[in-house]
């Protein structure tokens, strides 16, 4: 539904670490992960074009000709010092960056929230958890507990405080005192 909206809304896809080493991988970045884990965790290809990691690697970010060139190196297997990983890592965190700063809805699971790239950058001011019924609690708190300037967020007719409502967690930084 969000492709759809485009371009009024601009949304992100934002992956954890582990998917990003798995499509990406470079020297230390190797985390040991199943390949049941991977298979069934693999970025729908549908949706590359708003996915974090496929867009710093396209010509609309500016450092995305360092990044393909540095991964390029790593597919090749050229030997790379760890003064070249903390390079890239660095050149990885500014194109983030860049690309988080352009987008106006940031889709990601309840653990990859309290990514630095995304807690560093962001003023998240409503957090949706869908389904939120199929995780558990402190995994739900993991996004409220990084972003504290969260606010209200009402259906028309009434407002809604933090809580469960349907399939929603809704947040907001109300009083407590609001209906449900």
């Amino acid at each position: 539904m969000l492709m759809k909206m485009r371009p009024s809304l601009r949304p992100l896809r934002v992956y954890g670490e582990s998917i990003e080493s798995t499509d990406f991988p470079y020297p230390g970045s190797s985390l040991h992960i199943s390949q049941k884990a991977q298979r069934d965790s693999k970025p729908k290809l549908e949706i590359r074009d708003i996915t974090l990691h496929y867009r710093i690697r396209r010509p609309s970010n500016p450092s995305w000709q360092e990044i393909c060139a540095f991964d390029a190196r790593v597919r090749r297997g050229e030997e790379i010092t760890e003064n070249e990983v903390a390079k890239y890592k660095q050149l990885l965190s500014h194109a983030r960056t860049y690309e988080l700063l352009r987008h106006d809805v940031i889709l990601c699971t309840c653990s990859a929230s309290c990514a630095s790239s995304l807690t560093d950058h962001l003023h998240v001011k409503q957090v949706l958890i869908d389904e939120c019924g199929m995780s558990t609690e402190p995994e739900t708190l993991i996004p409220l507990v990084n972003y504290s300037k969260l606010e209200k967020v009402s259906e028309p007719g009434r407002t809604i405080r933090s809580g469960i409502w349907l399939d929603w967690w809704v947040v907001g930084g109300g009083d407590g005192d609001d209906d449900l």
